[in-house]
């Protein structure tokens, strides 16, 4: 292995404690906070909203056909829409995306058809993998988005080993991996951390948090007050952030991409959903 540099001291009072705080943008009555708005776009904005809206639908749909027996599976994201949607316009299109259950619909954001992306979840002759995957395991090639494992937790060392890749390459792609609160107690999560804490490359590394990994609550599987402060315990910068919020996640998730882009080494982000 390449002699590994020390990497950067995290300071103990970073812009939201990662113990007790919670990075937002939007109050409670829906407008923006002026000291937290990181004034978007327009265009992000309408594109946020009009992607939450798409899968807020779709997920009704398919949901329907599954309880009819038409669609094998299905991994809804509502209620949680807002941390793919987020995430997806908060990278560029080279970058790469190692997802968990509920961040397929990123691939639209990107540029995936929605007829492929619905192919994918039927099986169907339009399906990209031509059915050999279970369903909803979407993936896509031209978007750069890797297939999730139902094997909870593996995927996020694969997202920091193609971190690494990227940074040995220096090609200026950042990488994203998604795991769940309940894939925090699986090894593949503490290896993934160590991983990067130690050889730095540059990648988001974002916890789903919505309380729930399938049937367990968190104070049955931890006794950490956050998920963001186990990051914190690796050397990793680390931060809370309101995963409903999803001008908070675009401009946190931005935020982690730049400094990874500028060799400035991993974030890990609990998205409290």
């Amino acid at each position: 292995m390449p002699r590994v540099a020390r990497p950067p001291e995290v300071p103990s009072g970073s812009d939201t404690p990662a113990d007790l705080g919670l990075y937002r943008v939007l109050r409670d009555d829906g407008t923006a906070a002026p000291t937290t708005d990181p004034a978007l776009d327009d265009d992000v904005a309408w594109r946020a909203y009009r992607y939450m809206k798409l899968m807020r639908l779709l997920d009704a749909r398919m949901i329907l056909l599954q309880r009819q027996g038409r669609v094998g599976f299905y991994g809804a994201c509502t209620g949680q829409e807002a941390v793919p949607i987020g995430c997806a316009l908060a990278i560029e299109p080279n970058d790469w995306v190692f997802q968990a259950l509920r961040e397929s619909s990123m691939m639209l954001v990107r540029g995936l058809p929605l007829a492929t992306y619905v192919a994918q979840i039927f099986g169907n002759s339009g399906d990209l993998l031509k059915g050999r995957m279970q369903p909803s395991h979407m993936s896509a090639r031209q978007v750069n988005q890797v297939s999730w494992s139902s094997c909870i937790g593996n995927h996020l060392p694969q997202a920091v080993g193609a971190a690494m890749a990227a940074k040995a390459k220096g090609d200026g792609q950042v990488v994203l991996g998604f795991i769940g609160d309940g894939g925090t107690s699986e090894p593949d999560f503490h290896q993934a951390l160590t991983f990067a804490a130690t050889y730095q490359p540059p990648c988001v590394l974002i916890c789903q948090n919505n309380h729930f990994a399938i049937s367990v609550r968190p104070w049955s599987q931890t006794a950490s007050p956050t998920y963001a402060v186990k990051g914190r315990a690796y050397g990793i910068r680390s931060e809370r952030v309101d995963g409903n919020d999803v001008l908070a996640m675009t401009h946190a998730v931005r935020r982690a991409a730049d400094r990874a882009r500028r060799g400035e080494g991993p974030t890990f982000i609990e998205a409290v959903t």
